[in-house]
């Protein structure tokens, strides 16, 4: 499940999470990669919190 929250955060701030994707560590290409993945797995699905 994903929240309301991380969604609208993703919204707000898919620019800087493409970014941080491309040009971040390996480890907060992951993180950023996770939220990305996971918002749009949960817009896909219709489940959100």
């Amino acid at each position: 499940m994903v929240r309301k929250e991380t969604i609208e955060f993703f919204e707000k701030y898919r620019d800087l999470i493409r970014l941080v994707e491309q040009h971040g560590s390996p480890e907060i290409r992951k993180i950023a990669a996770a939220i990305r993945l996971a918002v749009e797995d949960a817009k896909r699905r219709g489940v959100f919190k």
